[in-house]
């Protein structure tokens, strides 16, 4: 018997020690029982720093963030996923950002005995929405910055963007271009038609050229 729990627990050890992300496995009363591999090279520390120490605590040392209310969620039955938050080491050079995952541990009968979270790294993603946000910001500013008046459309004829040419020429604000839908009102009547055939023209063939 005790051979087969020996067993059984280095099993389950090279499990959760296997999974990429941090694991760290807690009671009902938030007590630390268990992290794997991953969460000791997260944290630049082993599990028996953590044993039996409140869950809080140790989260809180590197996000200082509030769980109480996430680790709750998770003893009620649900899985509650956090923003990212900047996860803080002693060495500025190593902060990273990370999700953290909070799901309810239950016995065979269903009854939950506590808790497992998941801390994922998520720096990667984060670096690329911040290249991103800052193309953008650089496009933005280059189409604002024409001399010519732009209007940028989705196929359905949605305005999407307009330049600051196009308000100051036509005297409109972004709340009364962004988001409209065709007919617009800077277009007279006898252009309605023409630009219905260059939506279909544009749909069909991706690029047009050479109108009025």
């Amino acid at each position: 018997m005790f051979e087969h729990l020996t067993y059984k627990n280095i099993f389950h050890k090279n499990i959760i020690d296997g999974i990429d992300d941090g694991i760290i496995v807690c009671d009902r009363n938030f007590r630390c029982l268990k992290t794997n591999k991953a969460f000791e090279e997260l944290t630049r520390s082993n599990e028996t720093q953590f044993l039996e120490k409140s869950v809080l605590e140790i989260l809180q040392q590197y996000t200082q963030i509030e769980f109480e209310s996430f680790l709750n969620g998770a003893l009620e039955g649900r899985i509650v996923t956090t923003d990212d938050l900047l996860w803080k080491n002693d060495d500025k050079a190593s902060n990273i950002f990370i999700q953290a995952t909070f799901s309810p541990l239950s016995a065979k009968s269903g009854e939950i005995q506590g808790i497992i979270a998941t801390i994922k790294d998520v720096s990667k993603r984060k670096n690329v929405e911040n290249e991103i946000r800052a193309s953008e910001y650089i496009l933005n500013n280059v189409i604002d910055a024409m001399g010519d008046l732009l209007i940028i459309t989705n196929l359905e004829g949605r305005v999407v963007q307009v330049n600051r040419a196009f308000l100051n020429t036509l005297g409109y604000n972004r709340a009364e271009t962004n988001g409209r839908e065709f007919p617009y009102p800077w277009l007279i009547e006898e252009e309605m038609g023409r630009f219905v055939l260059w939506i279909a023209n544009l749909r069909e063939h991706s690029s047009l050229h050479d109108f009025d």
